[in-house]
Order: structure tokens, then C-alpha cells, then sequence
């Protein structure tokens, strides 16, 4: 989705109706504040399926359909906050 996205908006262009991919996003959030994989839409998502790719894609999808709000950013980057490393690089999931 976020590559559509990015190459829609690269073009220009943007969906004609952007709010039910919005609302899919969004469901996607685990409790922590990551996201899951979006093509797994079947199952709720669970804190230990989120990754800092599936939350990038999907915040950054976020931003070009115009709909990333405050409280969904914060907990994206308190997710991504607890993936940093001590030495400045991301796991791909918190360490805790």
C-alpha cells in the first residue's frame, strides 16, 4: 500500500476515496503503538507482530493520505523510541 501511495502521490495524484484505507491503517496498530503487516488484516494486531517497517510504512502512508494525527504519531514514536539501541541503530521489535 505505501508504495501505491508514495507513487501516487510522486504523480501528483492521490485516492479518490482515502477514508477506508485510512480506517485499515489505523486498525492496524498494536497496543504498544506499532503496527503490524497490513495484509494480515484477519487477525488483531498484537504487540508482538509489530515492527518499525510495518509502523514506517504506515505512518508514512499516514502523512500522504493527510491523516496522521497526534495521538496515533506518539504512540508510533514511543514504539520506535523503545526499538532504538544503545548505540543509535533499531531492532526491528522492542528489546524489552
Amino acid at each position: 500500500l505505501h508504495a501505491l501511495l508514495a507513487g501516487l502521490e510522486c504523480s501528483g495524484r492521490s485516492p479518490t476515496d482515502s477514508k477506508p484505507l485510512v480506517e485499515s491503517i489505523l486498525r492496524r496498530q498494536a497496543p504498544n503503538g506499532g503496527f503490524v503487516d497490513l495484509r494480515n488484516a484477519t487477525t488483531p494486531p498484537a504487540d508482538a507482530n509489530a515492527t518499525v517497517a510495518h509502523t514506517r510504512h504506515a505512518i508514512e502512508s499516514l502523512r500522504i493520505l493527510g491523516s496522521l494525527d497526534a495521538e496515533t504519531g506518539s504512540k508510533a514514536a514511543r514504539f520506535l523510541n523503545a526499538c532504538r539501541q544503545p548505540f543509535g541503530a533499531y531492532s526491528s521489535k522492542p528489546s524489552h
